[in-house]
């Protein structure tokens, strides 16, 4: 049925309508489009614009979004129903309508957004960077759930999780037959704490060392997994890259001064009586290397794993730091990475400069 104007909405309103229900769409004075819209649906579907806490204004504009196209019908009467029953979501209407012109997100997902708004603990536009992430998704029940596959990355990870039932109620997933349960039932997995934390997983899902972090991080007891946040786990990440860079390093330098070794055999006695010191320190260098690992910054361990002889240019150094040689290798080895990054740089610089010369006329 297509409606012409104010006088026939209201007539139509009035045969699918309690007195109650048409003197509340009444009362808000709602524009003739508006009331328009409203004899478009059915009776189960207008009960929710009578019922709605939203204000006239915006209740306006959510019809005008849907009037423009920016939504469709299913959002409409999803929005309105929610409306019904908290308008938290309102304040955020504005949001709502300029994400998605600005097609930062599909009107779908946006409409769910909206309506977990009253649900969730955070704004609009803080559960549509959760939703945009890819860790979590939105459901058709006003709230956000966890992406499955991320989520059976944090049960890895000894993370505590919840779930929610369609009916609505939680229980704890501290199982994994419960958690797989939860996954073929479709029921909403939540964290229990942190929700960004889903975000930082599967930022570093991405990394192709994520299984063995995540291989580390459970042989590691002392985290308190009931307090791990986004940033808490960034910095394991980042302890446990350096731990790996620290046992490559190790292994380089031990093959080297092997290399170094075979080499000496080859010489004349003479000469390898000659470089005693030089052996020796090196010996050193090495088990030092070998006994403590160096966690490094991961810019000074690049520059020694991409030196052609890391373990010479740690002995040179050495040899040049008099006053440290006998008391502090480590500050030797820092040294060393801060000047094969310092030569590294000036080769940048003079190769830019030879191009630059080239290229001029």
């Amino acid at each position: 049925m297509t409606i012409t104007n104010r006088e026939d909405s209201i007539s139509y309103l009035s045969e699918v309508l309690s007195k109650e229900q048409l003197a509340n769409i009444i009362s808000h004075n709602y524009y003739d489009q508006a009331l328009a819209v409203m004899a478009e649906f059915d009776r189960g579907y207008v009960e929710r614009f009578a019922n709605t806490l939203y204000d006239t204004e915006s209740m306006e504009k959510l019809i005008g979004a849907y009037r423009e196209k920016l939504i469709d019908w299913k959002d409409l009467l999803h929005i309105a129903e929610y409306s019904c029953y908290d308008f938290v979501s309102e304040e955020y209407l504005d949001k709502f309508i300029r994400s998605i012109e600005a097609k930062e997100i599909d009107h779908a997902t946006a409409s769910r957004i909206l309506t977990a708004t009253a649900y969730e603990f955070d704004t609009y536009n803080g559960l549509m960077e959760l939703v945009k992430s890819g860790a979590y998704y939105p459901t058709k029940y006003a709230s956000i759930a966890l992406n499955p596959r991320v989520a059976g990355e944090l049960r890895d990870l000894g993370v505590p999780l919840t779930a929610m039932r369609k009916e609505g109620t939680y229980y704890d997933l501290t199982q994994k037959s419960e958690f797989d349960e939860a996954v073929r039932k479709g029921d909403r997995i939540k964290l229990v704490k942190y929700p960004k934390l889903a975000v930082e997983v599967i930022r570093l899902m991405k990394n192709p060392d994520w299984q063995d972090f995540k291989a580390w991080f459970q042989n590691h007891e002392g985290i308190d997994r009931t307090l791990l946040t986004s940033s808490e786990l960034s910095a394991q990440y980042r302890y446990f890259s350096m731990e790996r860079y620290a046992d490559k390093l190790v292994d380089k330098v031990a093959a080297e001064h092997n290399a170094c070794i075979e080499d000496m055999k080859k010489r004349p006695r003479e000469e390898i009586i000659g470089a005693a010191y030089e052996i020796v320190i090196k010996e050193q260098i090495k088990m030092f290397m070998t006994e403590v690992p160096q966690y490094l910054p991961e810019s000074k361990t690049d520059a020694l794993m991409s030196s052609n002889n890391a373990l010479n240019a740690i002995y040179e150094q050495w040899l040049s730091d008099d006053d440290l040689a006998d008391t502090d290798i480590e500050v030797i080895i820092e040294n060393t990475a801060d000047k094969l990054i310092a030569a590294r740089e000036r080769e940048q610089k003079l190769a830019a400069e030879t191009g630059k010369e080239k290229s001029t006329p």
